[in-house]
């Protein structure tokens, strides 16, 4: 087959979550189409081109339908909505949902980019009622991306709003910025539309959307698209589970921190990362929550603020030290019980476990995860609750 032409049958869906920023819970998933690894047609930017080049798009339209509906079914929670990109041009293709696929309208949220003219698109405007009768949701996407204007809004009546990443971006240093999300929020709850904020790709963007009270987040900073979507609460909660994760082949191209940042971030189990260096590149909510500490990032493991002590009070460090090679060579068994310095300055005692993290490409360890078991533990010598 020629390589230089696009073809359908090598298409795919990548899963990025759509995360409830209050809660860490995973609100759903937006299928997004891609190519064959390595090929001239890996991502959208040249598939749809390649496409309308090759006299192909309303072909191509109708795949990633099939494709988003089938994924929906089979590997998306029926608790969290399925997100999927419509074309303007092309909304006059019939949806066809396949009753065989059990997808309850409820669960589809379709989204219409504000990239495009709306307003003056008649054949769009009959479409997105006609899909609102049938219980679909509806989704502005690219929300101040050129189009925008309140009566697009208004003529569009979406029950979601997704900010472009042009508003996300820098959003914690730009004032201009936040006035702007903040009267899109203001007015947007008044007529109960929810917003998602798109491009998430710091920490301090996340903390700025959930400062001005956004609904939803998306972007890398949370998690990047993947073949495997995320379920809610995050399904590695068991020290087994997470043992058993830590020796996956990751998808090339998706960094194994990525993969288990992506990973605790709504797991209920306190947990956190550190590379080789021992700094840490992950936290959680949970590990916030027991600790009292908001967020630990780009701070080492061993300067102090922890403080890991054992049952009797040496000063050990957890991470990518001694401890995390023996337990790799199966040399030292786990769970131990440790004391930790909290953020009021009192000691707590937990028992942690730590894994290895191995990055199949290189073949080596990376760095390491540490789980502290969410229940208060008997200290080993004085028997006081912890």
């Amino acid at each position: 087959m020629d390589k230089s032409v696009l073809s359908l049958s090598d298409l795919w869906i990548a899963w990025q979550p759509i995360v409830e920023l209050k809660s860490g819970k995973v609100y759903g998933h937006e299928a997004l189409i891609r190519g064959a690894v390595g090929s001239p047609f890996a991502m959208p930017a040249q598939i749809f081109p390649a496409a309308t080049a090759q006299g192909i798009a309303a072909e191509l339209e109708i795949t990633c339908r099939r494709l988003a509906f089938w994924g929906a079914t089979h590997d998306i929670p029926n608790s969290q909505h399925v997100f999927i990109n419509i074309a303007s041009h092309l909304s006059q293709l019939p949806l066809n949902v396949p009753k065989s696929l059990d997808l309850h309208p409820e669960r589809l949220a379709i989204e219409i980019s504000e990239a495009e003219p709306i307003l003056g698109n008649q054949e769009l405007l009959q479409a997105v009622q006609q899909w609102r009768r049938h219980g679909y949701t509806i989704v502005l996407d690219d929300y101040g991306s050129g189009y925008a204007s309140a009566a697009t809004v208004l003529a569009l009546a979406p029950q979601i709003i997704k900010l472009d990443r042009q508003l996300v971006a820098n959003l914690d240093q730009d004032p201009a910025k936040q006035s702007i999300v903040s009267s899109v929020r203001d007015y947007t709850a008044d007529l109960g539309i929810k917003i998602v904020g798109e491009g998430i790709e710091t920490e301090a963007e996340y903390r700025m959307l959930k400062e001005l009270q956004v609904d939803f987040g998306q972007g890398y900073w949370l998690a990047r698209p993947s073949p495997s979507p995320r379920r809610s609460p995050f399904d590695l909660g068991t020290t087994q589970e997470f043992a058993f994760a830590t020796n996956l082949t990751h998808p090339k191209g998706l960094h194994p921190f990525d993969f288990y940042r992506e990973a605790i971030f709504s797991s209920p189990i306190p947990s956190y990362i550190v590379d080789r260096r021992r700094t840490i590149v992950a936290w959680n909510p949970a590990a916030a929550r027991l600790t009292g500490y908001e967020s630990l990032l780009g701070q080492k493991c061993f300067d102090g603020t922890l403080l890991h002590q054992d049952a009797s009070g040496n000063v050990i460090c957890f991470g990518a030290c001694p401890l995390v090679w023996g337990m790799a060579r199966r040399r030292i068994e786990g769970p131990h019980l440790v004391s930790f310095r909290s953020a009021d300055g009192s000691r707590k005692n937990a028992l942690t476990t730590v894994f290895p993290i191995w990055d199949a490409h290189t073949q080596r360890v990376i760095g390491a995860l540490e789980q502290f078991q969410p229940w208060p533990v008997l200290d080993a010598l004085t028997g006081d609750p912890g």
